[in-house]
């Protein structure tokens, strides 16, 4: 997935986390992007969907 030009990302685990999540996505519209991105931004909640849902789609 390519990076978003105007994206601002916390660190670089809320990118990787970002594009993990995007992977995982049936679609890729704008809201679905915000969902990820959104998800990858709190830690707990991302530790959270890392460790109950490695194998299924998040969307």
């Amino acid at each position: 997935m390519e990076r978003q030009e105007n994206t601002i990302f916390w660190d670089e685990e809320h990118e990787k986390m970002y594009s993990i999540f995007c992977s995982r996505m049936k679609y890729l519209d704008c809201y679905h992007r915000s969902l990820a991105y959104l998800f990858a931004l709190d830690t707990i909640l991302r530790e959270h969907i890392r460790t109950n849902h490695r194998s299924r789609n998040i969307c």
